[in-house]
């Protein structure tokens, strides 16, 4: 009983739900408390798309139909949208662009890369996980980055439930070249879709896969 005690703490205070903890504590999440922490953050962030809840279709009943697009180098920038809509965070839509898998960085660049702003998406509940810039769409990702160990950590506790995930990459490359522009537009987009990986926004939804 001690064990499920520590189990449930996580999700049963009140003041902060998903409590901030330096643990492997996520990896004794059950399956109702991880989806409905999804659950949570999705309908959070569909009320920013200004979408009603899918119909027929649950987190509790998770159905695999999104498929990762095949491994590919990054596109060359698309022609540049009107001015008026360039860094406007509210006009830029996570969904709306190309995903591929997160293994893409492991192969060779095959393009000299481009500043951007990027989308860590799980698209089959679908939340955005994490918002992060650079100035080259084909390092950033390369190298070391926490957000890889939280989603090393996302992937371990859907395994372990039996869980479909669809983490996926996306890359805008519209993104200012000045890094100071670059930054601010990458807080907006942080602000307005909150996503759980993101420090910003460990108050809101703790941070269960956080690094020890």
């Amino acid at each position: 009983m001690a064990y499920r005690a520590t189990q449930l703490r996580l999700f049963e205070v009140k003041t902060n739900p998903y409590k901030t903890l330096r643990s492997p504590l996520s990896l004794m999440m059950t399956r109702e408390q991880i989806l409905t922490w999804q659950t949570e953050i999705a309908d959070f962030q569909r009320s920013i798309r200004r979408e009603d809840a899918p119909e027929q279709r649950s987190l509790f009943e998770l159905i695999a139909t999104y498929q990762v697009q095949p491994e590919r180098s990054i596109d060359p920038p698309i022609p540049n949208p009107p001015p008026s809509q360039q860094h406007d965070p509210e006009t830029i839509n996570p969904w709306a662009l190309s995903y591929q898998a997160m293994s893409f960085w492991r192969k060779p660049a095959t393009t000299r890369g481009y500043p951007c702003i990027y989308f860590v998406a799980d698209r089959f509940v679908p939340i955005v996980l994490y918002i992060g810039e650079s100035n080259n769409s084909e390092r950033r990702w390369r190298s070391e980055h926490d957000c890889k160990h939280y989603l090393d950590r996302y992937y371990a506790l859907h395994y372990d439930l039996g869980i479909e995930h669809g983490v996926a990459i996306a890359f805008w490359l519209h993104a200012p070249r000045r890094r100071k522009a670059r930054q601010e537009l990458e807080q907006a987009l942080i602000q307005l879709w909150k996503p759980p990986f993101n420090k910003e926004c460990w108050s809101r939804w703790g941070q269960p896969f956080g690094r020890d």
